[in-house]
């Protein structure tokens, strides 16, 4: 009899392992700092473990980062990361409306500066952007 076994278990997706290794990383180079005690580390891997996908790290992260400081600075450091994402977007948006509309090109610039501005307020205040995304 040929009997063939299937692995049934699912395989996280890559930005979930991206995320929870950049985690890893980043505990481990406080705890090599002496920033993070051993018990501390444990008690944070340990609940790692119970997340499946990127909105659970996610969510944990920020559940935990009152009680953890090193949590914290990762949230801290990939909000920095994001926006740093989000200006490499509105770099290319501006370079394609300067060929259209330097005027437009100049008020975008100036408008994504702002704090706390994101791609979905630049468009709400200027809706003309979306064609060139």
């Amino acid at each position: 009899m040929n009997t063939k076994y299937v692995n049934t278990q699912a395989v996280p997706d890559r930005k979930y392992l991206d995320l929870q290794n950049r985690v890893k990383w980043h505990l481990s180079d406080f705890f090599e700092r002496g920033q993070l005690k051993s018990e501390q580390l444990m008690a944070i891997l340990y609940l790692l473990s119970f997340t499946e996908n990127v909105r659970e790290l996610e969510f944990f992260l920020a559940a935990f980062a009152d009680s953890f400081p090193v949590l914290a600075d990762f949230v801290k450091k990939k909000a920095g990361e994001a926006k740093t994402g989000f200006d490499l977007d509105i770099a290319a948006l501006v370079q394609k409306l300067l060929q259209k509309d330097p005027l437009l090109a100049a008020k975008v610039a100036k408008a994504s500066a702002a704090k706390d501005m994101d791609l979905p307020k630049l468009l709400a205040l200027f809706p003309d952007i979306q064609k060139y995304l």
